[in-house]
């Protein structure tokens, strides 16, 4: 029963590719909207601590993905990005929940890395962002730092929790890249069926990252428990 919103989360995403490759806008908005609430009811569900900052998460980017898909004109993409902006905050605050802070010098791989990779992006698409882009480089800025202390982290200390999380940022900033192309370079869905399905592998794996080290911090603190006993 846990696994059951997983299956249609999965089918969901791919009907919504296939809509979306179809040019099919009327299934695409009955179907994606309820991509991301089957996805949650799939957290509430499997979790273990529930995060409010998690939930909030979700919250965010929803709106975000509701805002994008139902665009009309250039307010609802600006407050799309500001919604998917949000969430990158809540998804740091929860990052550094289990990580420690560091110097930026200790991650600077990751600043290298994640910095090359949005100086290339920008470069490319800069001028053809217009409105856009005060807020596309601070969405972009804001994704790569979290991304650069995500693969510090990782090269580190490999686990499982830290590769799903680095893995699942990297493939969800590509759909960002890929939806900017659309919107502002090309000023058409050149990219169509790759998006709904980088989005929601990116987000998943995002997600289940979370909810493993929610069990492992619910590990140490059973195992604490027990050596104080």
């Amino acid at each position: 029963m846990k696994k059951l919103p997983q299956v249609f989360f999965i089918l969901l995403v791919l009907l919504n590719a296939y809509f979306f490759e179809n040019q099919q806008k009327a299934l695409q908005f009955f179907i994606e909207p309820f991509i991301v609430p089957t996805l949650f009811i799939y957290y509430w569900l499997n979790s273990y601590k529930r995060n409010f900052i998690f939930i909030m998460v979700f919250l965010f980017l929803w709106m975000g993905d509701l805002l994008i898909l139902f665009e009309n004109n250039a307010a609802f993409l600006k407050w799309g990005v500001f919604c998917y902006w949000i969430m990158l905050l809540l998804l740091s605050y929860n990052f550094f929940q289990y990580f420690k802070r560091y110097a930026l010098g200790a991650h600077l791989l990751g600043i290298l890395f994640y910095g090359s990779y949005l100086l290339v992006f920008l470069s490319h698409v800069f001028n053809s962002l217009g409105d856009m882009r005060i807020h596309g480089v601070i969405y972009g800025l804001t994704l790569s730092l979290l991304g650069s202390f995500t693969l510090m982290e990782l090269l580190r200390n490999y686990t499982k929790p830290k590769a799903l999380l680095t893995l699942g940022l990297l493939i969800f900033s590509v759909r960002d890249v890929l939806i900017t192309y659309n919107k502002r370079y090309f000023e058409e869905d050149v990219f169509t069926y790759p998006i709904p399905i980088l989005h929601a592998l990116g987000f998943f794996m995002i997600m289940k990252s979370f909810m493993l080290l929610e069990e492992s911090k619910k590990e140490e603190l059973n195992s604490d428990s027990d050596e104080h006993q």
